[in-house]
């Protein structure tokens, strides 16, 4: 019969467990180890999973442990979504050896005509285009939903577009080129007004665009287009060097 104080656990018994506190930050029990560990010195007993000059095993398994951890994890996981979410950059279709063909160039089964042109400041021969998709932009500019519409298309397969005018409008080309997609598209200086005058378009002309095929090929012209015009079967056959229809 037990009455007045109740007496705690006699020696060796164990503590009652719904008496057991545990605490949050392990490191709150750190005078008690270190009183516990003064003990075992006291009564000669070794503790053998500390030696001179380490700490006390929460800070190396309760927080310098999960923090080196996480930070490993954390580094590993950003590397795995800077992967997963860039976006992958298509590379451009390789052209075809340029076609033999009996159709006029500038229409559709023809050539580009054969015309000195600048690609971002580079001298290049207007067969060099191909594959491509070609934007004509007249002096006042072009519609950028537009421009983002037809970059969005020819990109799905794989070809290149660029912008193309003379001289006098490199300004409007390159201001066109900087609204799609970061300036991606490259500008295209046609000094002499070739590609214009082989479509029959005049000096002030309408925006216009020009399929080429990966041999060269003329497979659409389409003057003053509208903004929603979809190409993708076009596209598919210039992409895949069909023949144009």
């Amino acid at each position: 019969m037990s009455g007045g104080l109740e007496q705690g656990p006699g020696p060796g018994a164990l503590p009652d467990p719904d008496k057991v506190v545990i605490p949050d930050d392990p490191s709150a029990l750190e005078a008690d180890t270190w009183a516990w560990m003064a003990e075992q010195k006291r009564l000669g007993r070794p503790v053998p999973w500390l030696g001179p000059g380490r700490s006390t095993p929460w800070r190396l398994a309760g927080r310098i442990g999960p923090m080196i951890f996480g930070a490993l994890l954390l580094v590993a996981f950003l590397g795995s979504l800077a992967t997963t979410v860039r976006p992958a950059t298509p590379t451009a279709l390789s052209p075809d050896p340029v076609a033999s063909t009996q159709v006029s160039d500038g229409d559709v089964g023809g050539l580009l005509p054969r015309a000195i042109v600048e690609v971002d400041g580079a001298t290049k021969s207007s067969p060099d285009l191909r594959p491509a998709v070609l934007v004509l932009v007249p002096a006042e500019g072009a519609d950028p939903d537009l421009l983002d519409s037809l970059h969005l298309q020819a990109q799905a397969y794989r070809l290149p577009m660029g912008l193309v005018g003379p001289p006098e409008r490199q300004a409007t080309l390159i201001q066109a080129s900087d609204g799609i997609a970061a300036g991606t598209t490259p500008v295209v200086i046609d000094p002499a007004s070739a590609i214009a005058d082989s479509l029959g378009l005049p000096a002030k002309a309408d925006p216009a665009i020009v399929v080429v095929g990966r041999d060269g090929r003329i497979h659409e012209v389409v003057v003053n287009p509208s903004p929603g015009i979809q190409l993708q079967s076009v596209l598919s056959r210039a992409a895949s060097g069909a023949d144009p229809v």
